[in-house]
């Protein structure tokens, strides 16, 4: 049991050294990057240009280069698409309210809508098409591109998540494992600590951590 323990905790500890300093980055600059990093899905415009959906907001590039920010809704997970130059935005919360925008983002109606309208405008989140070509988006653990497939037969990356964004979104389910970790080797200390130490009865914290690293840092 000690040996198992010794070697949890020490695959613990590296964990630790290696995942908290990225956590409390990623943590630090989370504000900046307004976890936009969430993919909300994506549209084209008839001018070819490319409308990205991420948390509250939806960005707009060209030619891989981001020009403007048209829609901002304080975090809230939402669903678009475009239609006859017309934006259409269902915030997945007020499911029977559609907003229709012009592709400036400024809202020019709400419309009462239903569940077939809805199922609709989230079935186009992944695939995109327009008269000249096919878009498509992929995700692979997190990381998601936009691949555009023309007529032709060609095909092209017109888009994809930046790097940065990607290393900031792991740091979310990487201090998860850390925490998962941590509290796995405690209660696999406390039960070896009570199985070798059965008449023990109080331990300070000073004497867990030092209990602790002499499993990790001892032969």
């Amino acid at each position: 049991m000690e040996l198992k323990l010794k070697r949890y905790l020490r695959m613990a500890f590296i964990l630790a050294v290696i995942a908290f300093p990225l956590c409390i980055i990623g943590f630090s600059y989370m504000h900046e990057i307004a976890m936009y990093s969430w993919f909300s899905g994506f549209a084209v415009d008839d001018d070819g240009l490319l409308y990205i959906g991420k948390t509250g907001q939806i960005d707009v590039y060209s030619d891989g280069k981001f020009v403007k920010t048209i829609y901002r809704q304080n975090g809230i997970v939402y669903k678009f698409t475009i239609k006859d130059d017309k934006l259409y935005v269902d915030d997945s919360i007020t499911r029977d309210i559609r907003d229709i925008r012009d592709l400036s983002g400024n809202l020019i109606s709400k419309t009462d809508s239903n569940g077939a309208e809805m199922m609709a405008l989230r079935s186009r989140q992944d695939i995109f098409e327009t008269s000249n070509a096919k878009y498509v988006a992929t995700n692979t653990f997190g990381f998601y591109k936009i691949t555009r497939y023309g007529k032709d037969g060609g095909s092209e990356v017109v888009y994809q998540m930046p790097t940065r964004d990607f290393l900031f979104s792991l740091t979310q389910p990487l201090f998860v494992i850390l925490i998962i970790v941590i509290l796995v080797g405690g209660f696999m200390w406390l039960y070896w600590h009570k199985k070798s130490y059965p008449n023990a009865k109080y331990m300070s914290s000073f004497s867990i951590f030092k209990s602790v690293f002499k499993l990790i840092f001892t032969k």
